[in-house]
């Protein structure tokens, strides 16, 4: 075994000689049959570093399709988020419209409800409840505490009027009524 080690050492030892030799003549040895010419080594080299300009041109033209492709998902991608932010301003819109006409709605059943129940424009609003029994239960409980006011006698009514009540003993008096009546 050692022998075959001695003639692989000699072997390399006689190559790299060798080569040295063939880099200063005009031909090369490519392989232990082929040789080739100084002009043709040149027109090799020149060959192989177009290819390899040609591969850093085809790697740039890949990364800048990438590049491009990223960039359309990308305003895609925000497209579709500008058209997802415009049908969330629709929506709050349309709840805002939905909550208004609620209230409008709401604000026409107790307008009614105090108009049947005679409860003046100003006290409607304290009627509570969503729908007509609630708010005709409340109207019935307020209308037992308010007194529809009568429009002020001017000084030329009052003077052409007698001073006799028609109100009954434990009717409730309006507050015109209560100043003025006599003890």
């Amino acid at each position: 075994m050692t022998d075959k080690n001695a003639d692989a050492t000699q072997a390399d030892a006689d190559a790299d000689a060798q080569s040295q030799a063939d880099t200063t003549t005009t031909e090369t040895q490519v392989d232990s049959d082929d040789t080739i010419s100084l002009e043709k080594a040149k027109e090799l080299r020149s060959e192989a570093a177009n290819l390899r300009k040609r591969l850093k041109d085809a790697e740039n033209k890949a990364q800048a399709a990438e590049k491009a492709t990223k960039d359309r998902e990308d305003a895609e991608a925000q497209e579709q988020g500008k058209w997802q932010e415009i049908a969330k301003k629709r929506d709050d819109e349309l709840s805002d419209i939905r909550k208004q006409l609620a209230d409008r709605d709401l604000s026409d059943l107790k307008r009614s409800v105090a108009t049947k129940h005679g409860i003046p424009d100003d006290l409607m609003d304290r009627l509570h409840g969503d729908t007509e029994e609630t708010l005709t239960e409340d109207a019935l409980k307020l209308a037992k505490l308010v007194v529809t006011r009568q429009a002020p006698e001017t000084d030329a009514d009052r003077r052409t009027t007698t001073r006799t009540s028609t109100k009954k003993q434990g009717d409730t008096l309006t507050s015109y009524e209560f100043g003025k009546r006599e003890f």
